[in-house]
């Protein structure tokens, strides 16, 4: 969808992921272009949408470059000091809000921006956009068809991976444990997959019947901003669950590092702000 991108490039849990000095600057410097090449792939834009997604594109990554870089990298300051004077469970649910709000600063004005591109595509763009994502959707699908074992494996060894880029190699002992706790974590795998179709399906109906750019906003706004009021019942509650559990495995995790572990991912976090710091000054 137009603008979902910016998310992976510009959220929090983007930013966390980069924890290469270059990854961080290169990945950002050239987050504008990627985002372009993106939603081309998506839609078959005509030239005068292209300008008006460029520009869209360059307007929101000067106001995000000026705005909530230094946002960013006050809550990184944040984390690397609760980590240095030992991690309790205040700080992070302090984490998490704060966390959430930097999400919610980030996509408020993606909403209108979007809108501002969404309400000029004609009927053949919205069914290509709709065929792209039906078939996106069904690969998701087959790779959500494994047994319950195997998904909570292929989660294990994400978090194994990007866990080991911040902390260094982990024990078998340490392991074990992360994937003990692993399986205490829900999967929500299939109700965010039925969710994401739901919202497509309106987001094309509500498109093709030529609605407002304000109820375009709303709904983008439902789903990016405040997501539990698109949410089935049973996903507003596995949600909640995961998270009470997630701050649970934070805490254990944390608890489980060495103390050279912990310096070392201090250090990664402090070379990370570091590099926000840097593309911010060069606005």
């Amino acid at each position: 969808m137009i603008f979902r991108h910016l998310v992976s490039v510009l959220a929090l849990a983007g930013l966390a992921t980069m924890s290469g000095c270059n990854k961080l600057k290169i990945g950002y410097e050239y987050a504008d272009w990627f985002f372009i090449y993106s939603i081309e792939e998506n839609f078959d834009l005509e030239k005068p949408q292209r300008n008006l997604l460029k520009s869209e594109v360059a307007g929101y990554f000067a106001w995000h470059r000026n705005r909530m870089l230094p946002q960013y990298s006050q809550f990184t300051d944040f984390i690397a000091s609760s980590l240095k004077n030992g991690l309790v469970v205040s700080e992070i649910d302090s984490g998490f809000t704060r966390f959430r709000e930097l999400q919610r600063l980030t996509m408020e004005p993606v909403t209108e921006r979007a809108a501002a591109l969404l309400v000029g595509l004609n009927a053949g763009q919205i069914d290509g956009w709709m065929e792209k994502q039906e078939k996106k959707n069904r690969k998701l699908r087959k790779d959500f068809s494994g047994t319950p074992a195997q998904r909570l494996d292929h989660r294990y060894q994400k978090i194994l991976e990007e866990l080991e880029d911040w902390t260094g190699r982990l024990t078998k002992e340490q392991r074990k444990r992360i994937k003990d706790l692993n399986e205490k974590l829900p999967w929500n795998g299939l109700l965010w997959l039925d969710n994401r179709e739901k919202m497509q399906v309106q987001l094309a109906d509500l498109l093709k019947s030529r609605v407002s750019g304000s109820k375009i906003q709303g709904h983008l706004a439902a789903y990016w901003v405040n997501p539990d009021s698109l949410r089935s019942r049973e996903y507003r509650i596995r949600a909640k669950e995961f998270d009470i559990h997630l701050k649970t495995f934070i805490l254990e995790v944390h608890n489980m590092l060495t103390p050279e572990q912990k310096r070392y991912f201090v250090r990664k976090l402090e070379k990370v702000t570091s590099d926000i710091r840097a593309l911010n000054r060069r606005n």
